[in-house]
């Protein structure tokens, strides 16, 4: 199950960096059930 949510958290950073509005610079990840812990 751990895999999906890795997965869906992944391909939406793809998603925003992809964006021209977005700073790929500054994109940071943070939870409080480990969410921050899944991008580290």
């Amino acid at each position: 199950m751990a895999r999906y949510f890795i997965h869906d958290a992944r391909r939406t950073v793809d998603y925003l960096v992809s964006r021209a509005d977005v700073d790929a610079n500054r994109v940071g990840v943070t939870g409080c059930s480990g969410g921050g812990a899944i991008m580290t």
